[in-house]
């Protein structure tokens, strides 16, 4: 059985040493703070736009949740630069749910109304149907 921890917030430069490293455990945990706890958010979203490319599917879901925790805390991000940056992860079907997460996160939290929130690309949604 799984226990919720909360993660710790961590310096910055410790945040960068463990992003220079190779423990995926430690990443994931370093994203996670990164969306939970007040850091520039320019620097925040520059780490996300990265990792959430990641070939790691933990890696990249984590940078997925961690900015959906961004939108929650923030309200405010650059939701046309986000969402054309989901549209062009090469998703797979195992990062639809926080995808579509996210985007129900930009909708409900985000300064936009749900009406003017950017809509997924076609490739996006192809992305989220079960074959």
């Amino acid at each position: 059985m799984f226990k919720y921890e909360n993660p710790k917030k961590l310096f910055e430069n410790k945040i960068i040493n463990i992003l220079a490293g190779n423990n995926i455990v430690e990443t994931c945990n370093a994203l996670i703070s990164l969306g939970l706890y007040d850091y520039d958010i320019s620097w925040v979203e520059s780490i996300l736009l990265e990792k959430i490319n990641s070939n790691n599917l933990d890696i990249a879901s984590s940078a997925i949740v961690s900015l959906s925790h961004v939108v929650r805390n923030h309200k405010d991000i650059d939701i046309k630069k986000w969402m054309s940056v989901l549209d062009g992860i090469p998703l797979r079907i195992q990062l639809a749910g926080v995808a579509q997460d996210l985007i129900d996160d930009i909708s409900i939290y985000s300064s936009y109304k749900r009406s003017e929130s950017p809509k997924p690309q076609s490739s996006l949604k192809k992305s989220f149907r079960q074959p």
